[in-house]
């Protein structure tokens, strides 16, 4: 979108009257002058109107961050992350006006249901579109990283005036305390938050209590949970009992309150151990009964752009990727780390869609089906774009019209035609 003309011409002026200007700066001034008149590209005149215009949007901000002096003190990197955003200015202004108010939908966010980033954030018809919203909450997690605030809650608590940060993970909303773990990596399963800090749960001793009960082990190599339950297959169940005992004791030993009995039986009936080692984590890092430190764990994933609640750590493990922690690490560092189980929440497993029979001919049931296809496809991808939505149908049901059937041969002319639906590795 090209800068608003009067906007572009009130900078023109400026830069006139800068140009008239004799001092040290007017070579430079010159040479920035030159540069607007040349170039054609709005995203960098855009940025530039919006540089020259920052205490405006410095100033708008500021008021809407007064709800919170913990986010307010990132002031500075908020605006320049804004003013960074190839959007038109007026876009800047309205996103400024209207934070004070927020941009976060908190009973969406509060359901228990997988929630995506698009129907998370809201707007109204004088405010910001919910694309240009959904780039600076993105951006914002970088923020927060690189903050020690975490990506996750700094994002919400930046967007919302009703969420304040507590902590280093946590946001609050009134008197509900969420324990917030994000995924910010650069595929969907990369990255994720860990069910614990570094060195709440014991390690120190793990190789030294298996070894008693398995002489043979290497205990100078990594053992997860996984290969923990494959190597003790062999033990009497007597041995394996004890073992699991005093282990699990030993590793949750700061947490007394925590029930270990379907940690220990699933270990002596060589069951797969992740979902109750993930449960009894969950009940050490939440506290006792009476001194909760949490109501509940959300878990986003910024490559997926979705976010879900949960107040059930068996619900979450349904939903995440694999919970294998390193029970021994060879790297003594970070052992007291990656003994944690680690969650990041998996895409959804979209419902396969098949096409119709060979032949088939183009009824208003196999449109209804073709146009299943197509939003079988965007979503294996996780793109939500209606307009795209509306143009593979139309695409699709054309390919159908005029013959080609072939599954093989019909995929290869979509994916040519639509090169961003394939599948990202």
């Amino acid at each position: 979108m090209p800068v608003p003309g009067d906007q572009l011409n009130n900078s023109m002026r400026s830069f006139e009257l800068f140009e008239k200007t004799p001092d040290a700066l007017a070579p430079l001034k010159t040479r920035v002058i030159a540069s607007v008149k040349a170039t054609s590209d709005s995203d960098l005149l855009n940025k530039i109107y919006s540089s020259l215009n920052s205490t405006n949007i410095t100033g708008r901000i500021s008021r809407a961050l007064d709800r919170d002096e913990d986010v307010k003190q990132y002031l500075k990197d908020i605006v320049d992350l804004i003013i960074s955003i190839p959007a038109e200015y007026e876009e800047k202004i309205k996103f400024s006006d209207g934070l004070i108010t927020g941009y976060v939908d908190i009973k969406k966010m509060l359901s228990g249901k997988r929630v995506h980033f698009e129907d998370l954030l809201v707007t109204n018809a004088e405010g910001p579109s919910i694309s240009f919203i959904k780039q600076v909450f993105k951006k914002l997690k970088d923020v927060g990283d690189k903050r020690g605030k975490g990506p996750g809650e700094f994002s919400l608590a930046v967007l919302s005036p009703k969420l304040t940060i507590f902590g280093s993970g946590d946001i609050k909303i009134g008197n509900k305390t969420i324990e917030v773990k994000a995924s910010a990596g650069k595929t969907m399963s990369s990255g994720g938050g860990r069910i614990g800090t570094t060195g709440f749960l014991q390690h120190q001793r793990n190789a030294e209590i298996i070894k008693q009960y398995i002489p043979a082990l290497d205990t100078s190599k990594d053992l997860n949970l996984s290969n923990l339950s494959n190597i003790s297959k062999n033990l009497d169940p007597k041995s394996k009992k004890l073992l699991a005992t005093e282990l699990f004791s030993y590793i949750f030993e700061a947490q007394p309150f925590v029930n270990l009995d379907s940690l220990v039986d699933a270990f002596v009936n060589n069951q797969e151990l992740s979902s109750a080692y993930l449960r009894a984590s969950y009940q050490a890092y939440q506290g006792d009964t009476d001194n909760k430190k949490f109501d509940g764990i959300m878990l986003m994933n910024f490559s997926l752009e979705e976010l879900k609640y949960y107040e059930n750590p068996d619900e979450m493990f349904k939903e995440i990727y694999a919970v294998n922690p390193l029970i021994i690490s060879a790297n003594k560092q970070y052992a007291g780390r990656s003994i944690l189980p680690s969650v990041t929440l998996r895409g959804e497993e979209i419902p396969k869609v098949d096409l119709p029979g060979k032949g088939t001919a183009l009824t208003p049931d196999v449109k209804k089906l073709l146009k299943q296809y197509a939003d079988m496809m965007l979503k294996s991808v996780r793109i939500r774009d209606p307009q795209l939505q509306t143009q593979v149908t139309a695409y699709i049901t054309n390919l159908w019209k005029t013959g080609v059937h072939s599954p093989t041969t019909f995929k290869k002319q979509l994916l040519t035609q639509f090169p961003q639906l394939r599948r990202r590795t």
